[in-house]
Parts: C-alpha cells; structure tokens; sequence
C-alpha cells in the first residue's frame, strides 16, 4: 500500500499533465463540432463579452 506521502506527490506530479490533456481534449472537439463551437463563442461573448482586455505578458 502507498505511503500518504507518495499519493499526495503522485496526485500533484500528476496534475498538470491531466489538465493539459483535457483541455486538449475538449478543444480538439470543440474544433471537430463546429455547432458546439459556435455554441461555446456564444456563451463567452453572452457572459464574458468581447470587448474583454486581455492580460498583457509582462503581468504573467
């Protein structure tokens, strides 16, 4: 059995790499439907809104 330890390190290890896939993954399909896409813009320009700023490189 796993040490506490080792579980909490492999969760955190881990993490970014699932996130990374997942949002490769939801955009990959968002790319293959482009009703859903149109229904995903929709929603962020509804809730968002274009004229958003975005976030300049150097405040990263």
């Amino acid at each position: 059995m796993a040490s506490r330890h080792s579980r909490w390190y492999n969760l955190l290890v881990g993490l970014p790499d699932t996130t990374s896939v997942t949002v490769e993954w939801a955009m990959s399909e968002l790319l293959r439907i482009p009703d859903a896409l149109a229904t995903a813009t929709e929603e962020l320009d509804r809730v968002i809104g274009r004229g958003y700023r975005r976030v300049p490189a150097r405040a990263l």
